[in-house]
């Protein structure tokens, strides 16, 4: 380790760092939601790590060297962040408990260990940094496989947690919103899914690690460009999709009703009545209690109706009457110079990936083969 070494490694840590930063403060604006402030804070422990890498692999270190393994207590913040950040996102009127401080122990508890080192000179730093020699490996010691396991078993242990909390919403999701909230419910998905492969990756290296317990930068290299690309990722969702950090607004409609069969008949003609001269769905950002309101019919009678009388969900009722006006246009001569994406958003839908997947699961056919099969071409 000589010299500052600014290369492409670096480069991409840097502005991995810088993006991260940025994006927290872009999605913790005013009108954001509470749950965004999680995420922004996940966001800048993962930057910050980052910048101490990249601080490290550039060489840059040797001049600020009480950077040096500064994050690390940073980084028992995001695990907590995360679960925090999915918690709040699907329950947005959940105040601060006092109790959340309590996801801060294991990071402090990291600082407390660390603080004999982190309260060395900084010639003792360099000196201990040095170690790395120039063949770029080094013995690691038991503490530091110690440190690593920690880290990957309370993180998985949140993101386990996060993803009970995806599985129990996502029913709920379904059954009040058409489009906006199952966008959310698909990031945040998406995102979980994600964070378990980096973590199958994390665990991949600790066991190589652990075989030949010698640490070879390279395999940071590799790590740290995963991390960055994460960062990334998030910043290109955020640019294409931006309503998925807006407000998420959940219904409390779970009441049973035991409405009578004639007022059950009543509000499914009224419903069916709506849709048909309305066309409500062509909204992609339609709601529950968008109908409830427009009928005059409170939400939680709505939702009974809808799941018993046409046996589907909010969700699922909506779009089907978005793949029957898909169909219209598909099958119309007339618009057969209209792109398959096109159609999706002038029939309500959201997102291309959705459309296909709603529309295969109705009809059988991909829009492309049902267009195919009526219009030709």
């Amino acid at each position: 380790m000589e010299g500052i070494q600014l290369n492409i490694w670096s480069v991409l840590v840097f502005v991995g760092a810088i993006q991260g930063f940025v994006m927290a403060r872009a999605i913790t604006g005013k009108q954001r939601p509470k749950a965004n402030r999680y995420l922004a804070v996940f966001l800048i422990a993962l930057s910050l790590h980052l910048m101490e890498y990249g601080i490290d692999i550039s060489g840059l270190v040797l001049d600020i060297p009480h950077v040096f393994t500064a994050s690390y207590p940073i980084i028992f913040l995001m695990g907590p962040a995360f679960y925090l950040y999915t918690q709040s996102l699907f329950e947005p009127d959940r105040d601060f408990d006092k109790k959340q401080l309590l996801h801060l122990i294991p990071s402090l508890i990291v600082l407390l260990l660390f603080m004999p080192f982190y309260l060395l000179s900084g010639v003792e730093k360099i000196a201990l940094m040095q170690e790395l020699g120039s063949s770029g490996t080094m013995e690691i010691p038991t503490g530091q496989f110690a440190f690593m396991g920690a880290h990957l078993l309370q993180t998985l242990i949140y993101v386990i947690l996060a993803q009970a909390v995806l599985r129990k919403k996502q029913k709920e999701l379904e059954r009040i919103s058409a489009s906006t909230a199952i966008q959310q419910y698909g990031w945040i998905g998406k995102l979980t899914r994600a964070y378990m492969i980096y973590l199958g990756l994390y665990l991949l290296l600790l066991i190589i690690l652990l075989s030949t317990k010698y640490y070879r930068v390279e395999i940071d290299y590799v790590m740290l460009l995963l991390t960055s690309l994460s960062v990334y990722a998030i910043g290109y969702t955020a640019m294409r999709q931006p309503v998925l950090f807006n407000a998420l607004i959940l219904t409390n409609g779970r009441q049973k009703t035991n409405l009578k069969t004639e007022s059950q008949q009543e509000i499914k003609s009224r419903l069916e009545s709506y849709f048909q001269s309305e066309k409500p769905y062509l909204n992609e950002e339609l709601r529950l209690d968008d109908i409830a309101t427009a009928l005059s019919i409170p939400a939680y009678q709505l939702s009974e109706v809808i799941n018993e009388s046409f046996g589907k969900n909010f969700f699922e009722f909506t779009n089907s009457y978005r793949v029957e006006e898909a169909k219209r246009l598909l099958g119309n001569p007339q618009y057969s110079n209209l792109k398959i994406l096109a159609v999706a958003f002038d029939a309500g839908f959201g997102n291309k990936a959705t459309f296909n997947r709603v529309f295969k699961k109705n009809t059988g056919l991909t829009p492309s083969q049902f267009k195919t099969a009526n219009v030709g071409g």
